[in-house]
């Protein structure tokens, strides 16, 4: 495993991809601490360049190794599928974790002074569970890249399952957030209200299937982002923070066992089908 370790972070020194994801995380970063300086606003659209870079850098980099045979060398050499695969995560694991310290360092680097002002405790989970989240994409796009030998469908499909997962962590946040009790609002011709109907909501969704929604919606790394970005939202425009974010405390502490349970399950499924390919 040490070899292959070394090995591999050798060629990621020497990759052109490597330092090209690590420049559009800087360029991301600069462009999102500036756009914050000017709006204080945190939005998701200059966070998804990173990640869709760091799955284009895995799809593509995996995919290589299949295509001039590296694997299937390391194979040959002694090294079971299980170090294979495990290297592999490893390595792109350190690949997001440069990729999160430039983006974020380059962020906090041009935004510093107009980040706001919340407790030690809560920053830290803030951070340590974000960059959970970011190795739980990169779990996702291991295990879709070590199980796909095309460069191309590779890099297909991690692009999808990205997407799938964003509007997917979208719509199970907007199902959950229906109201349990509608209500109609009646009004005479000079506009003023004269009274409210209150019915159930059919939308409203509970039992097990909400259950369900809630535990996809706290495992899955976009539906932890809006969370985290609403989050930091409350330290920047309530006038009352430590109040409202009260709420949310529980569930970000919760987020980075999400988020490691994700990374386990994805490692050890991927790594289970890994190790029955045929790489002769």
């Amino acid at each position: 495993m040490r070899n292959l370790l070394r090995a591999g972070l050798y060629r990621l020194s020497k990759d052109i991809l490597f330092w090209i994801a690590v420049g559009v995380s800087l360029l991301v970063g600069i462009i999102f601490g500036l756009s914050y300086r000017s709006q204080s606003i945190f939005d998701d659209f200059f966070i998804m360049p990173v990640f869709l870079s760091l799955g284009v850098f895995i799809s593509l980099s995996v995919g290589r190794e299949y295509s001039n045979g590296t694997i299937r060398n390391k194979l040959i050499t002694g090294h079971t599928k299980a170090n294979v695969f495990l290297s592999e995560l490893i390595l792109n694991i350190i690949v997001c974790s440069v990729l999160f310290v430039a983006y974020f360092g380059i962020f906090i680097g041009f935004s510093f002074s107009m980040l706001p002002t919340m407790p030690l405790s809560d920053a830290l989970i803030t951070i340590a569970g974000y960059y959970l989240l970011n190795v739980s994409f990169v779990a996702i796009f291991t295990v879709i890249s070590c199980l796909i030998p095309s460069r191309a469908v590779g890099v297909v499909a991690c692009m999808i399952a990205f997407f799938v997962i964003m509007v997917g962590s979208t719509r199970i946040d907007y199902m959950l957030s229906q109201p349990e009790i509608a209500t109609i609002e009646h009004y005479d011709g000079q506009g003023n209200l004269t009274n409210t109907e209150e019915f159930p909501n059919p939308d409203y969704i509970d039992g097990i299937a909400r259950n369900a929604l809630e535990l996809c919606d706290n495992a899955l790394p976009y539906g932890q982002l809006d969370t985290y970005l609403s989050y930091m939202m409350i330290f920047t425009h309530s006038p009352n923070p430590q109040a409202v974010a009260a709420g949310y405390r529980n569930v970000l502490i919760g987020y980075p066992f999400y988020s490691l349970g994700l990374i386990i399950l994805l490692s050890g499924v991927g790594l289970l089908v890994f190790r029955k390919k045929d790489f002769k």
